[in-house]
């Protein structure tokens, strides 16, 4: 395997980790927030915690190169599906046209 496919298979790796810890996060703090004393500062806690987080080890990733970081930008996007689905033990429904029908034209 080359240097440049190891960096993108590796970096996916990693954002895939990241996403399945930011969505998670997202879900367990939606979770708890009814019960919260403050919801709105609840929220904002979590957001910065997992942002500051996520955006750090982006930082790290980055500064191996462009293909590691672009590995990780697919690997988080591709996270949220997979959180979902574990969640909620079903795929996300579809958007956009054709939605109301199954997906079929």
């Amino acid at each position: 395997m080359t240097d440049g496919a190891l960096g993108l298979a590796l970096g996916a790796v990693a954002g895939c980790v990241l996403g399945a810890a930011f969505y998670a996060g997202l879900w367990l703090t939606v979770r708890r927030v009814t019960t919260a004393r403050s919801p709105r500062a609840a929220l904002l806690l979590s957001f910065g915690v997992r942002s500051v987080l996520v955006g750090a080890a982006f930082v790290l990733i980055a500064r191996q190169g462009a293909l590691p970081l672009l590995g990780a930008l697919v690997g988080f996007v591709g996270a949220r599906p997979l959180v979902t689905w574990a969640v909620t033990g079903r795929p996300r429904a579809g958007h956009g046209a054709g939605a109301e029908d199954g997906g079929r034209a």
